[in-house]
């Protein structure tokens, strides 16, 4: 989705373009990681090259780690995005009904701030319940609860899947484990779907939802493809072209696409999902 087309999806929903405060933007920086491996190559040899290469890999992936939340903070790529879920609605205090909207973006550095993008979607974006996706061993944690205070703070719920520990993202991320583990990574993900987007706490939402996770590429990626192809009956080019948008996708460079998540989201069983039919393209 264009910056254009996410600006005429907020205007369908009447909202105001204007008040919400987050960018489309997306990097990738492939070298990162090999600095990353260079960084923890030199620590270990000022400790006496004791380390083994498990723990240098370890080691390159703090590393790493700390270079992608230098990104966030200096760069502030929010990689926002925006969709209204087909047939499902919420109704305001004062008895109207909106469609519900599912926002999507990556972790957002400065959500302090007055007019940061989590505020604005707070307020003029109507989101009350919002759900951190990331779980894996970035140093992001302290940004997760301080998003988590700030919507209770707005009348919001917050759902952190770090205390789930599911894991579902790292049981499908290589090719020798995704046959094997990819039908236990739907269901986790149809919870995630059918608990804190469809009916977060069990209840009909209160108003529109919003989802993340680090950069907001591949667990965001992949729960918002599944919404879209399963519940949205979108095709499969528009399902792809979408995913493809949030990873930087390039055909002449290396970027944040992973095949097995476009894999995930095409042989998902949207039946696991509640009122949507196994027959999705």
């Amino acid at each position: 989705m264009s910056n254009a087309d996410t600006r005429a999806a907020l205007k369908r929903a009447g909202i105001d373009p204007d008040a919400i405060h987050c960018n489309n933007a997306v990097f990738w920086f492939p070298n990162l990681w090999a600095y990353s491996k260079l960084a923890a190559k030199r620590i270990a040899k000022l400790y006496g090259d004791s380390a083994s290469t498990n723990q240098q890999r370890e080691g390159a992936k703090v590393v790493l780690g700390y270079l992608v939340r230098t990104v966030y903070q200096e760069l502030a790529p929010h990689n926002f995005g925006v969709m209204p879920i087909k047939g499902r609605t919420y109704t305001d205090k004062a008895g109207k009904r909106h469609p519900l909207l599912l926002f999507r973006s990556g972790v957002t550095f400065h959500s302090a701030e007055a007019r940061s993008c989590l505020r604005t979607l707070l307020g003029a974006g109507h989101v009350r319940h919002v759900v951190n996706l990331y779980d894996g061993t970035f140093p992001l944690g302290d940004l997760i609860e301080r998003e988590a205070r700030i919507a209770h703070e707005a009348g919001a719920t917050h759902h952190d899947e770090r205390t789930v520990r599911s894991q579902w993202r790292a049981l499908i991320k290589r090719p020798e484990g995704y046959t094997k583990h990819h039908d236990a990574a739907m269901k986790q993900v149809a919870r995630i779907i059918n608990e804190q987007v469809l009916a977060p706490g069990g209840k009909a939402p209160r108003g529109n939802i919003r989802i993340h996770c680090g950069g907001g590429m591949h667990r965001t990626g992949m729960v918002f493809g599944v919404i879209q192809r399963c519940i949205n009956k979108a095709s499969p080019r528009e399902v792809q072209s979408t995913y493809r948008r949030h990873t930087a996708y390039s055909t002449t460079k290396p970027t944040g696409y992973e095949k097995l998540n476009e894999r995930f989201i095409r042989e998902f069983d949207c039946s696991l999902l509640r009122g949507a039919s196994k027959q999705a393209k």
